[in-house]
């Protein structure tokens, strides 16, 4: 491991107790069926318990198609809201290719290449 300080950094880090469960029942029809088309589009292993945080992304990207089908003028707050979720729950190209969610004992094949001691042998 390149930097095991990360490790014992993170040691103490709340662990999360269960995956992202159904959408509440008290939604609109519409918000249940966003509510599930984006829980589909989660990068796999980020949200855990995390129904509030992700309600209000439904709850926002409702209002945003709402808004949008009637011609209506967006708000700036809820779009930079709306924004900022969909980067927590690395739900944008950028933050996709942050989310890390494999073994952190795993080592970069790369690094392991390089990492090799060289053969003694001699090439015939």
């Amino acid at each position: 491991m390149r930097h095991p300080e990360r490790k014992r950094a993170r040691a103490n880090e709340p662990v999360p107790s269960r995956p992202l469960s159904a959408p509440p029942l008290y939604l609109a029809p519409a918000e249940m069926l966003i509510w599930q088309e984006l829980s589909a589009k989660l990068p796999a292993n980020v949200a855990f318990d995390d129904e509030t945080a992700f309600e209000v992304l439904v709850c926002l990207v409702s209002a945003f198609r709402k808004r949008q089908a009637l011609f209506q003028p967006h708000v700036v707050g809820e779009l930079a809201s709306m924004n900022k979720l969909f980067t927590q729950f690395g739900m944008t190209p950028a933050d996709r290719s942050k989310v890390k969610t494999s073994d952190d004992n795993a080592q970069d094949p790369l690094e392991a290449f390089l990492s090799a001691k060289p053969s003694r042998e001699t090439p015939q």
